[in-house]
């Protein structure tokens, strides 16, 4: 109990994993070039799942808030619970800038090092298994073993998406990975769903998120409009304005409070506070439908340099996670999907994506060029 207690106690958790198992990831032990992103995307799995559970599994704590792990291969990773905190925090904890700091302390002369008589000394754990307790762990590891081959990763970074173009045009670069996202569903599928970006609400006290909606009329019409042999360039370039422009204002509408989702929580939540019944539009098949998110986002800001991923919202089955950054003339995404859904693939999604990008990026060059002020 006392174990437990000072783990669950703890501010931070960190972990030191033992290195990359040959038997797992054979081309990656060395970390050649050319398997540069098996090796990320294996780091990933390790990450969430510690890969097996006679690896590394006991050293994963998912309902602490800030998780780190180091291997003894280099690599340096961790896992963040959103309900104490948003993304934000942790990724400029994460940020490879912070290494040059961590350098710097590890770096230190014992001069430099505080006075560290009056600290507790480390202190190993004890743990008490009972049999039961034994068999309990077994079976979780077994389901963690399932939740490790039911979940893909896959990182990918793709160039010449031209800034210049898209800034004298003034562009919003975030509405225009929006849209291609989109268009690469629609790609894939024939059709649009369903799709959830991250805003902050922090300009308001205790503010936390809102859901921008990416998926809209407007970038329905475009998606079909753009994959449509028929339809002429100028009238792509047309929807392709309209739907970015509502995206940015969709957007701004969530930022400043103006979003639906968390209103509606909040009723829902009021509700069953109080011991109402649940009031009956919850129970609509079309609200239903709406909060089915099968394309979860996110824009990373200060991606580059780091890897960021998450999972599909785990009930939605043939759903994608994609958490993306764009730097420049480039973009770096982490995709992911489930396995055991015939219907997707990340790395399928992945093809997509990049073709996509380069077709906006393309109808962007048709736009003109915006008036300096």
């Amino acid at each position: 109990k006392e174990s437990i207690e000072a783990i669950q106690s703890s501010i931070i958790f960190v972990a030191l994993d033992s290195g990359l198992p040959e038997l797992i990831a054979p081309n990656c032990t060395t970390k050649p070039v050319e398997h540069k992103f098996d090796f990320l995307n294996f780091c990933f799995q390790r990450c969430f799942t510690g890969t097996k559970m006679d690896c590394n599994a006991g050293n994963r704590w998912f309902d602490k808030a800030v998780q780190v792990f180091i291997s003894e291969d280099g690599t340096v990773s961790g896992l963040m619970e959103h309900s104490a905190m948003d993304g934000t925090p942790y990724v400029i904890l994460g940020h490879p800038s912070q290494s040059d700091e961590c350098m710097r302390i590890l770096t230190r002369t014992a001069d430099d090092v505080p006075n560290v008589q009056n600290l507790q000394s480390v202190q190993r754990l004890k743990w008490n298994f009972t049999p039961s307790i034994r068999q309990a762990i077994q079976k979780a590891g077994e389901f963690l073993d399932w939740k490790r081959d039911r979940l893909k990763f896959h990182y990918g970074e793709i160039s010449g998406l031209d800034k210049v173009a898209r800034r004298r045009r003034k562009i919003n670069t975030d509405s225009f990975a929006q849209l291609a996202i989109q268009l690469a569903y629609y790609r894939i599928h024939g059709r649009t769903t369903a799709s959830h970006e991250s805003c902050s609400t922090g300009q308001f006290k205790l503010g936390r998120t809102e859901t921008i909606r990416s998926a809209s009329i407007q970038s329905d019409a475009f998606v079909k409009a753009a994959l449509d042999p028929t339809t002429s360039v100028e009238r792509k370039v047309s929807l392709m304005k309209a739907a970015l422009d509502f995206q940015v204002k969709t957007a701004h509408q969530a930022r400043d409070g103006q979003g639906f989702d968390r209103h509606l929580f909040g009723l829902r939540m009021i509700a069953l506070e109080l011991g109402l019944p649940e009031p009956e539009l919850f129970k609509d098949e079309t609200f239903l439908e709406s909060k089915r998110f099968r394309v979860y986002t996110s824009q990373i800001p200060g991606f580059k340099g780091m890897m960021v991923g998450c999972a599909p919202y785990h009930s939605i089955k043939d759903g994608y996670a994609v958490l993306y950054a764009m730097s420049g003339d480039d973009c770096h995404y982490v995709l992911s999907s489930f396995n055991d859904c015939p219907e997707t693939d990340c790395v399928r999604f992945a093809s997509a994506l990049d073709q996509s990008l380069h077709d906006l990026t393309s109808l962007v060059s048709l736009l003109p060029v915006s008036a300096k002020l």
